[in-house]
C-alpha cells in the first residue's frame, strides 16, 4: 500500500500524537454496538500479555557516567555553535545535524531521569537483589523502555502489551501498554479498562499463572470477579519433602488478630512493616514468635509442646514473618483469611 515508503520514527510519533486521541473512541464505539447487537456481552474474558521489543538497541545502554559524558559532548558541541564555530570531528553516535543533536540531548535528559529513578528504585531492593550502581542502565533511543527479557529471551529494552480478549467473539475488550518487562500488577489497571471500554463489567476472566496472586485475587473479590487460572503452572522445581506443617493447619481468627497453631496456642502479632513490591504495590509484614524466640519485641513463644517433633514441625529457630494485602487474602493465594505466614515454618 506505501509503495516501499519506510516512515521515520518521528513519522510515526506525530501520527500517533494526532491520532492517538480518537482510537480508543472508535474502538468503544464499535464494542458497545457489538453489544447492543447482542453479539457479545462483554462479561467473559481472557488476560494476556507479552513482550515486544522497543524501538531501540539493545546494544547501547548507558551508566550513568557514559550517559554524563555523552551529555557532556552535546553540551561542548551545543556551546562552539552558539559561538558561531564549526564542530569539529564529532563521535559516531552522535548526530550531524544541529536539530538532530538538540533531539539527542533531550532524550538523553529523558534518560538521566529515567535512570535517576531506577537508582532510587534500585537502593530500596533487598541487599541479596541489588545491583552495583554502574550496572544500572537505560536505553537512549528509548529511555522509558525498561529492559528485560523478550520471548527469544534476549536482554533489551521492551514493553509489555496486555489485552483482554473475549471468549466469546473475536472481539477486544481492553487494551492497554505497560512500561515495565513482565506482567506483575496489570490485572487491576485491565479490568479498570475493560469496563471503560465496553461500559460493561467483566464477571469471568481467565488468565495463565503470572496472574493468580492474593493481591490480584483480592482485586477481583472486590469486584466480584470470578478468576479462572492455574496455581504455580510455572514453578518447575521438584517438589520438597514439607518439614513443617503447611499453612492451612492453622485457623486465622479476625476478631482476635491472630493465627491458632494446630495445639490450639494463638500467635499474634509483635511488630510489623510495610514492603514494596513490584508494580508499586505494597505488603506488610508481619513477625510472629517462632520457637526459642529471644527478642524483646516478641511475645512469648508457646512452650506447651512436650515433644520436641511436633514442637519442630511448628515453627523454626526463628521469627516467622506474615504478609499482609487488602482484606480477605492471604500470601498464597486464599482469600479465607486476612493474613498468612511467610517462609517455610508457618
Amino acid at each position: 500500500m506505501s509503495f516501499g515508503i519506510r516512515p521515520s520514527r518521528s513519522c510515526w510519533y506525530e501520527f500517533r500524537d494526532r491520532a492517538g486521541a480518537y482510537v480508543d473512541t472508535l474502538n468503544a464505539q464499535l464494542l458497545h454496538q457489538a453489544v447492543e447487537a447482542q453479539l457479545t456481552t462483554a462479561e467473559r474474558g481472557a488476560l494476556d500479555g507479552t513482550a515486544v521489543a522497543a524501538n531501540a538497541s539493545r546494544r547501547r545502554l548507558l551508566n550513568p557516567e557514559r550517559l554524563e559524558q555523552r551529555l557532556e559532548q552535546l553540551e561542548a558541541v551545543a556551546d562552539d555553535e552558539a559561538q558561531g564555530e564549526e564542530p569539529g570531528a564529532v563521535p559516531g553516535w552522535m548526530a550531524k545535524t544541529a536539530r538532530g543533536r538538540a533531539h539527542q540531548y533531550e532524550r538523553d535528559g529523558q534518560a538521566q531521569e529515567q535512570l535517576a529513578q531506577r537508582q532510587a528504585a534500585n537502593a530500596q531492593r533487598p541487599t541479596s537483589q541489588r545491583q552495583a550502581p554502574d550496572q544500572v542502565v537505560v536505553s537512549p533511543g528509548d529511555p522509558e523502555a525498561p529492559l528485560g527479557l523478550d520471548k527469544d529471551h534476549r536482554f533489551g529494552p521492551l514493553y509489555t502489551v496486555q489485552t483482554v480478549r473475549d471468549v466469546t467473539s473475536p472481539l477486544i475488550l481492553g487494551y492497554e501498554v505497560f512500561a515495565q518487562a513482565s506482567d506483575a500488577a496489570t490485572l487491576p489497571p485491565m479490568l479498570r479498562r475493560s469496563q471503560q471500554m465496553t461500559g460493561r463489567h467483566l464477571k469471568d476472566l481467565l488468565v495463565d499463572s503470572a496472574y493468580v496472586t492474593g493481591i490480584d485475587l483480592a482485586e477481583c473479590a472486590v469486584q466480584d470477579v470470578r478468576l479462572y487460572g492455574p496455581w504455580k503452572a510455572n514453578d518447575w522445581s521438584a517438589p520438597k519433602t514439607r518439614s513443617r506443617l503447611s499453612k492451612d493447619q492453622f485457623m486465622w481468627h479476625g476478631d482476635l488478630d491472630a493465627y491458632e497453631c494446630p495445639a490450639g496456642h494463638l500467635l499474634k502479632r509483635v511488630s510489623g512493616h510495610t514492603r514494596r513490591c513490584s508494580g508499586g504495590r505494597e505488603v506488610v509484614e508481619w513477625a510472629v514468635p517462632g520457637r526459642g524466640a529471644n527478642l524483646p519485641s516478641l511475645s512469648p513463644a508457646p512452650t506447651v509442646y512436650d515433644e520436641s517433633t511436633r514442637r519442630t514441625q511448628c515453627a523454626a529457630e526463628r521469627t516467622r514473618r506474615a504478609d499482609r494485602g487488602p482484606p480477605g487474602w492471604d500470601g498464597d493465594g486464599r482469600s479465607e483469611g486476612g493474613v498468612s505466614l511467610a517462609g517455610s515454618g508457618h
